[in-house]
């Protein structure tokens, strides 16, 4: 079984020194720390949840790949849940629909389509919260130095290519099966990164487009911008 957050914060020491390099935001005070978010895979309230087992033995690897985090400091999202299990209960509109395509992907078969009314009920019935805060999840910031509340296409594909060398790395080491994009500028510099749908090792991925989890859409349009491609997909 491949050590998955061990990879990756070998990645990380190495993905900050080129921060340094590039003279990027730093926490306030003398001499504070480059802003830089970890991120991956997230680990659950439950300590008997091994997530990296159960990614790696997961059929669907779902990796949300996301802009960059609102923040003056550095943070690391794999330990969001642990910090703050309030998050389980899906308090905010940008956590709410992750949870929500999150569980339409993973549940969906071919015989089994989670339309917008069975998210309604799984909703109802505590299935959503408790898929987001059981099953395997991947959540990564395209843009690690973090940023304010909005970020402009222009300093997306800035970072992208400063450090898209990185991210590719970041995506190899994880080898999603499922990589969900939240916009549109992740998603062209995916479809060019990897045109043959397959990481280096030869792991094969779907790539779906998806809005930004805070965008003014209904919680709807949201969900079935992913899940009517991923229907189709599967079918």
């Amino acid at each position: 079984m491949c050590n998955y957050n061990q990879q990756l914060n070998i990645l990380f020491k190495e993905w900050k020194l080129e921060s340094e390099k590039h003279c990027e935001r730093r926490e306030i005070g003398e001499g504070g720390r480059v802003i830089f978010t970890e991120d991956g895979l997230l680990e659950k309230p439950d300590s008997r949840i091994n997530v990296e087992k159960e990614w790696h033995l997961s059929q669907k690897r779902i990796m949300f790949i996301l802009k960059d985090q609102p923040s003056d400091w550095c943070d690391d999202v794999r330990l969001w849940l642990i910090n703050d299990p309030c998050i389980c209960e899906l308090p905010t509109r940008f956590i709410r629909n992750i949870a929500n395509i999150f569980w339409g992907v993973y549940n969906t078969t071919a015989d089994r389509p989670c339309s917008f009314a069975d998210l309604q009920q799984a909703k109802a019935n505590g299935e959503v919260k408790h898929c987001f805060c059981t099953k395997p999840l991947a959540l990564v910031e395209s843009k690690k130095q973090g940023g304010i509340t909005r970020i402009s296409n222009s300093i997306l594909k800035r970072y992208l290519a400063l450090y898209g060398n990185f991210l590719r790395k970041e995506i190899e080491i994880l080898r999603p099966t499922i990589i969900i994009c939240c916009g549109d500028i992740i998603y062209d510099w995916l479809s060019a990164s990897y045109p043959q749908r397959q990481l280096v090792d030869g792991t094969p991925f779907s790539l779906l487009h998806s809005y930004h989890p805070s965008a003014r859409k209904s919680e709807f349009d949201i969900y079935e911008k992913v899940m009517s491609a991923y229907r189709a997909l599967i079918n």
